[in-house]
């Protein structure tokens, strides 16, 4: 199974859209950015956390370049989020449609699951036996 296919990587698409579309979502509804940008933050850092908690005895490799770009991904986007909401607040449709970029893929991958090999195998095997 590859890792895109996992728990661990559903979970942590799922804290990136968290993270974009609840930050494009402050200035339209009005929310006071020094309460509501860190809200969304912590509610997506603790989503990815969980995912890579998850998903370290399946794919410890991935996981573990993971957790080192994530941190180092989040302080840059934490300020361009801050920048947008404050000052440009008519763009922040962008950050919700960059958010909708890690749903599409998290459909995709539910989508798209493989069944591993040896099942295929025992599955032609047993259909082929009962014909």
């Amino acid at each position: 199974m590859h890792y895109k296919h996992t728990t661990s990587a559903q979970l942590i698409l799922t804290a990136i859209a968290i993270a974009l579309i609840g930050a494009g979502f402050i200035a339209p509804l009005g929310l006071d950015p020094d309460y509501a940008l860190p809200t969304v933050l912590l509610v997506a850092i603790a989503t990815a956390l969980a995912g890579l908690v998850i998903g370290i005895h399946d794919d410890a490799g991935s996981v573990i370049i993971i957790g080192l770009i994530l941190p180092m991904a989040m302080f840059p986007y934490s300020m361009l989020a801050d920048s947008i909401i404050r000052h440009h607040a008519g763009y922040t449709f962008a950050l919700v449609a960059a958010g909708a970029i890690p749903i599409g893929v998290l459909l995709a991958n539910l989508r798209t699951r493989h069944v591993p090999h040896e099942s295929r195998q025992t599955q032609s095997s047993h259909g082929s036996a009962h014909a």
